[in-house]
């Protein structure tokens, strides 16, 4: 399956999201923030990444858009997940958004929905 990097500031979340991510098959790194988050990105290269919006520092919105002006990892696909969907232009860097709350069906068929195109690619 696929490796998803997790940044939320909340530990249950981070914990909830890791257990059914693995659970359908994936590798997880879980972060606290997103500088840790940011950090670890070039280290490990993942194949997803799920981005609280809101996190101190810098906020799930910042990292897209570092991911997304990196070309060492502007093709790494974003999930930002959010208690409020965010104006589209702050939006724009990520490949698909997930409103909270949400069941964990809804998050491994947006993981899924994600992670297809780099699956179907030779």
């Amino acid at each position: 399956m696929a490796l998803v990097m997790v940044a939320d500031d909340n530990e249950r979340i981070r914990e909830v999201v890791t257990r059914v991510l693995q659970r359908a098959g994936h590798t997880v790194i879980a972060e606290p923030d997103g500088e840790s988050a940011w950090r670890r990105l070039h280290e490990c290269r993942p194949d997803l990444v799920l981005l609280d919006s809101v996190m101190p520092g810098a906020d799930g919105t910042e990292i897209c858009k570092r991911i997304h002006d990196d070309p060492a990892t502007a093709d790494i696909p974003v999930i930002l997940v959010s208690g409020w969907l965010p104006p589209d232009s702050e939006a724009s860097c990520a490949t698909a958004m997930l409103a909270k709350p949400f069941m964990p069906h809804e998050l491994i068929e947006r993981v899924e929905q994600v992670l297809a195109p780099a699956r179907a690619e030779p």
